[in-house]
C-alpha cells in the first residue's frame, strides 16, 4: 500500500514540543503555523536521509468529532492525488498519542496570496504569468475532478492562501518560474460522500459559488470549483477578487449581468483579449448549468481560447483505481465511525493507466509480516564465500577479497516490523513516466554528442540538443545519466532517452530494470510516490526471511538461466543477454513473492554505508545505520543490495552489501521501494 496509518499510543499528546519523535520516524523541530484546531511543525524523516518534511497536527482536545472527520478526509483526498505535481504531497498519516497527524512535503515559498501582494495598481501581473500560474492550478484541480473512484474529489475552498508558489528552474517550469502546488482540502469532498448538512456553508465568501453562499449541498460539485477558480483568475488580473464598487462578482454579476462585469474588468486589464474574458465569464456563470463541467473542462477552453498563452500541456491524466480493502487490526483508533471504515479503505489504492499514454504505475507492493532473523553471515558463511569465490575464480574471474564478505559481519539476531516492498525492481518505462511528471530538473548536454553550431556536422544555430541531454539533476543532486553507451552489443546503456521535451522508455528496453541512476533519484522516486528506500534490514529480511536462506529462493546455488548472474564477458553465463525483465525470472524468487534480488541488477536502500554492522543492544529492532555528519554532496556512502548481471554468481547470496557513493550512476545499479504499514514502528 503506498500510504501508511502509524498508530502510537505510548507518548503524552502534551509533549508537543520540538525533537518529540511521532510513529518513530518523524522528529518535530519547530512549529512553522497554526489555526484554530491545529498546527504545523517542520520535521525531520529519520528513515529518508534525514529530509525535511512537514508534519500537520490536529488538537484533538479542541476538535469536534466533525472537524476529526473532515481531517481524515483530507487525508484520504491527498492519497487519492499522491502523484500530482501541482498538489502537494501526503507521506504519511497517523495518530499519536490521541492526536491525528499527517506527514506532507515542506513546501518553500510563498502562497499566491502572498505573491499577488507584491505587485501594486500601477505594476500588475504580466499576462503570461498570470496564466502559467491559473494553467497549474486549473491542472491541479483538474486531476481531483477526474477521480474515478470514489468519483470527483470537490475542493471547496479554492483561493490563493491554499496555494503556494515553489521555485524552480528547468525543465516544465514557465513563465512565471514557479511549480504552483494545490493544498488544504479540509474542506473538500469525496465523490458524492457529503459531511455536512443542509444550509451549511463550506469556503470562504468571496471565492464561494452561488450554490455554495444557498447551502444547497446537493447541488455542489465540480463546477462550483470553476467558480472558484474563476474568482482566482480575475484577483490574478486585476489583484482583487471583486467586482465594481468592492462587491462580490456574484454580487456584480447580479447588477451589472456579465457585459458590465466583462466591461469594468477590461477598462482595468486592456492587454487582456476578448477570447480570455468570453472564457472567463462563462467560469462565473451564476447558474451551475451555464458553467464549464470542471476544471479540466475549463482548462481546455483557456487552451482553445489564448493557445499562444495557454499551451497545451502534456501531462498524463490521474486515474486512480481502488483495491479489495483489507483489514488491519488498529485502523478504528483512527476513527470508530462508519465514516472511518469507508477511509480505511480509501487508504489502499493503486495508480494506474495505459502504458503508450506515459501514465505512471507503481510496482505492486507484497506485504511482509517482519519478525526475527538472523542479519549477516557467520564467520563459517563468510569462510565459504569466500572459498567458493577462489574455486570460481578460474572460471569467472573476479577479484577474491575477504574483507569483501567481512561487510556482512558481525552476525546479529534482528527483528523487523511488518513493512511492504515492491514485487519487482522499478524498470525503464516507470522511470521515464516519472521524469516526465516532474517541473523542477534540469538537464546537462554532453558537450562530447553536439557538434558546435556552425560547424559541418551542424547548421549554424541547429545543433540536436534534445537528442545529446546527458545528465538529469535536481538542484545539485544527480539523477539518472543517460548516456548511450559505447558499445551496446557488450555494454548495457541507459535504457531512458530525452527526445523531442519528453523523456522515453528506449523500444525493447522498456521493462527493463533501470540503471544508471543514482541512490538520490532512488529516494525522490520512492517518497514522491508516498513510499520509500527498504531499509537494509528489510531488504536483507525480504531476501532470507525468519530462517535465513542463503539465497533469495534457498539454499541452491543459481544457474545461468534461471538467474540474471555472472553475464558478463569473461563469466560463466556470458552467452545470455545482460539484463532480464523485471519479474520474469520466476527462481529468482523468494516464498513470499518478491523477485530479482538475487540477480539482474543490485539495489540501492536507505542506509548510509558501514565497513561493518554497527552495535546494536538486543533485541535489536529496525536498526538502520546513523547518518553521517554531514550529507553534503555525493561523497556519502550508501548501501547497495544483491547481486547483478555483470557481478559473479556468489554475489547472489543475500547477504550481498556493498557501499557507494550516493552520486553513483552505473550500469549494474537501480532500485525497488518499501513501505511501511500501520502500527508497524514501535
Amino acid at each position: 500500500m503506498p500510504l501508511t496509518l502509524v498508530v502510537d499510543n505510548r507518548s503524552d499528546p502534551d509533549l508537543i514540543r520540538p525533537g518529540t519523535i511521532l510513529g518513530q520516524r518523524y522528529e518535530l523541530q519547530r512549529q512553522i503555523g497554526a489555526g484554530t484546531y491545529g498546527e504545523v511543525w517542520q520535521a525531520y524523516d529519520l528513515l529518508n536521509g534525514h529530509l525535511e518534511v512537514a508534519v500537520k497536527l490536529l488538537r484533538t482536545e479542541l476538535a469536534s468529532h466533525e472537524v476529526r472527520q473532515r481531517f481524515a478526509l483530507e487525508c484520504s483526498a491527498l492519497e487519492l492525488l499522491i502523484t500530482h505535481p501541482n498538489i502537494v504531497a501526503i507521506r504519511e498519516r497517523g495518530v499519536y498519542g490521541d492526536q491525528d497527524y499527517m506527514v506532507l512535503e515542506l513546501l518553500a515559498g510563498p502562497s499566491l496570496a502572498d505573491w499577488l501582494g507584491r505587485f501594486t495598481e500601477e505594476r500588475l501581473p504580466e499576462l503570461p504569468v498570470v496564466l502559467d500560474l491559473f494553467s497549474q492550478i486549473c491542472t491541479g484541480v483538474a486531476a481531483a475532478h477526474q477521480i474515478k473512484n470514489p468519483g470527483p474529489i470537490t475542493h471547496r475552498d479554492l483561493k490563493p492562501e491554499n496555494v503556494m508558489l515553489v521555485a524552480g528552474g528547468g525543465v516544465g517550469v514557465g513563465a512565471s518560474g514557479y511549480t504552483a502546488k494545490l493544498l488544504d482540502f479540509g474542506m473538500a469532498r469525496l465523490g458524492d460522500l457529503r459531511s455536512t448538512g443542509s444550509g451549511q456553508q463550506l469556503g470562504t465568501p468571496l471565492y464561494m459559488a452561488p450554490e455554495q453562499v444557498a447551502g444547497d449541498e446537493h447541488a455542489v460539485g465540480p463546477w462550483s470549483d470553476v467558480f472558484s477558480l474563476g474568482v482566482i483568475l480575475v484577483e490574478l488580473l486585476t489583484l482583487r477578487p471583486m467586482g465594481p464598487e468592492e462587491s462580490s462578482l456574484r454580487g456584480a454579476l447580479v447588477r451589472t449581468g456579465p457585459r458590465g462585469l466583462r466591461e469594468y474588468l477590461a477598462q482595468r486589464r486592456p492587454d487582456v483579449p476578448a477570447a480570455l474574458w468570453k472564457v472567463l465569464l462563462r467560469a462565473l456563470a451564476t447558474k451551475a448549468a451555464e458553467r464549464y463541467a470542471d476544471a479540466a473542462a475549463l482548462l481546455r477552453a483557456l487552451q482553445e481560447a489564448v493557445p499562444a498563452l495557454c499551451p497545451r500541456s502534456s501531462s498524463p491524466t490521474l486515474v486512480v483505481e481502488l483495491l479489495p480493502r483489507r483489514r488491519y487490526p488498529r485502523w478504528e483508533l483512527l476513527a470508530a465511525a462508519p465514516l472511518g471504515l469507508l477511509l480505511a479503505g480509501l487508504l489502499l489504492f493503486r495508480i494506474r493507466g495505459e502504458s503508450a499514454s506515459g501514465e505512471l504505475v507503481p510496482s505492486a507492493l507484497i506485504e511482509l509480516a517482519g519478525g526475527e532473523f538472523p542479519m549477516g553471515s557467520t564467520r563459517h558463511e563468510l569462510d565459504s564465500a569466500f572459498n567458493w569465490c577462489v574455486q570460481l575464480r578460474g572460471a569467472e574471474g573476479g577479484d577474491c577479497r575477504r574483507e569483501t564478505y567481512l561487510r556482512e559481519s558481525p552476525q546479529r539476531s534482528v527483528v523487523v516490523s511488518p513493512f511492504a516492498i515492491e514485487k519487482v525492481e522499478v524498470s525503464n518505462r516507470q522511470v521515464a513516466a516519472w521524469l516526465n511528471r516532474q517541473t523542477n530538473l534540469t538537464l546537462d548536454l554532453d558537450p562530447e554528442a553536439v557538434p558546435p553550431a556552425g560547424t559541418r556536422d551542424a547548421a549554424p544555430g541547429h545543433a540536436d540538443k534534445s537528442a545529446s541531454v546527458r545528465y538529469v539533476a535536481r538542484g545539485d543532486e544527480l539523477f539518472v545519466d543517460l548516456s548511450p553507451g559505447s558499445d551496446a552489443s557488450t555494454e548495457i546503456a541507459s535504457g531512458i532517452v530525452y527526445q523531442n521535451g519528453r523523456f522515453h522508455a528506449v523500444p525493447g528496453r522498456e521493462d527493463l530494470p533501470a540503471v544508471m541512476v543514482s541512490w538520490f533519484f532512488a529516494r525522490a522516486y520512492c517518497g514522491s510516490l508516498g513510499r520509500r528506500l527498504p531499509t537494509e534490514a528489510e531488504w536483507e529480511f525480504a531476501a532470507r526471511g525468519s530462517e535465513g536462506r542463503t539465497y533469495p529462493w534457498g539454499s541452491a546455488p543459481p544457474s545461468c538461466d534461471e538467474v540474471v548472474i555472472a553475464r558478463k564477458e569473461g563469466l560463466k553465463c556470458a552467452q545470455l543477454p545482460r539484463l532480464g525483465k523485471v519479474g520474469t525470472h520466476k527462481r529468482d524468487q523468494t516464498p513470499d513473492g518478491v523477485l530479482d534480488l538475487g540477480g539482474n541488477v543490485a539495489e540501492w536502500v536507505q542506509d548510509a554505508f558501514t565497513q561493518t554492522y554497527a552495535a546494536c543492544p538486543a533485541p535489536c529492532r529496525d536498526p538502520h545505520a546513523a547518518e553521517p555528519p554531514s550529507t553534503e554532496g555525493a561523497e556519502t556512502l550508501r548501501v547497495m543490495r544483491g547481486g547483478s548481471w555483470r557481478l559473479a554468481a556468489q554475489t547472489a547470496r543475500g547477504a550481498t552489501r556493498s557501499g557507494y557513493s550516493a552520486g553513483l550512476m552505473v550500469q549494474t545499479t537501480g532500485f525497488r521501494c518499501a513501505a511501511s504499514m500501520g502500527g508497524a514502528r514501535k
